[in-house]
């Protein structure tokens, strides 16, 4: 089994809002502005993105989240089994800014249909192919929900809509199914897709997860590039794809 198959990062931060433009014919306004720009790192960020470091996937390295699936481990593990391997959570998305945000993911391994491979799919980078039997999945959760899933309230970010097939709806390999919490018996259903609201001050818990059928142990599968996923936020929602997943009870 190729060992480089189950890795992902975090990468940019883009943040974004529309600017206004006026129909007059002007040749040219010259206004000085001063400008100030400060740069920090991904927990502290006006859209912080805060790693769940307890996980043995998820490090937060000079400031910057990544989330790694592939690397082997001291104990001599290799890779994610078939079926499903989750970090729960993987990061918290928090508002630290002073406006109501917008916020979506981007997401290059997103599989729709895991029986099929996926190429130039919406929510996937230029040139990178995801086969047949894989799909990563980034779960949105209300804040200290990712180990219950308790509220109902929950969904999946980075496409704008829900995985479309199996294979076994029900279990852990199930796209649509996720357990209530680890080691349980029963199953939530995944049925939103989109993107998340947040007003400042507000966070949202992060479940990473891959999805692994059979098929990607076939020899013959293509690998996939160690890559980066994005989380840009906007200050207007028609900028964002998608539905709302979940809106917290504060939000405006």
């Amino acid at each position: 089994m190729e060992r480089r198959k189950f890795i992902i990062g975090a990468g940019a931060l883009a943040t974004g809002a529309s600017a206004a433009m006026g129909t007059g014919a002007v040749t040219s306004i010259r206004g000085d502005r001063g400008y100030k720009v400060d740069v920090a790192g991904d927990g502290d960020a006006y859209v912080g993105l805060i790693g769940n470091t307890d996980s043995p996937f998820v490090s937060a390295s000079g400031g910057t989240l990544s989330i790694d699936f592939a690397s082997d481990t001291v104990d001599g593990g290799e890779g994610v089994n078939v079926g499903a391997t989750e970090a729960r959570p993987a990061f918290t998305i928090k508002n630290q800014g002073s406006e109501t945000l917008y916020i979506q993911l981007e997401n290059p391994l997103s599989n729709n249909d895991i029986t099929t491979q996926a190429s130039g799919n919406a929510a996937s980078e230029a040139g990178i192919t995801v086969p047949a039997g894989i799909d990563f999945q980034f779960i949105v959760v209300p804040s200290g929900d990712a180990n219950n899933l308790s509220g109902g309230q929950f969904g999946v970010i980075g496409r704008n809509s829900v995985p479309t097939t199996g294979p076994t709806f029900g279990s852990t390999t199930g796209q649509k199914s996720i357990r209530k919490h680890p080691g349980a018996t029963g199953y939530q259903f995944i049925e939103k897709a989109g993107h998340v609201k947040l007003a400042p001050g507000e966070s949202v818990d992060v479940i990473a997860r891959v999805i692994a059928s059979e098929a990607v142990l076939n020899e013959s599968a293509p690998s996939i590039p160690d890559t980066d996923f994005t989380v840009e936020a906007f200050s207007e929602s028609q900028r964002v794809g998608g539905e709302s997943i979940f809106e917290q009870e504060s939000s405006e």
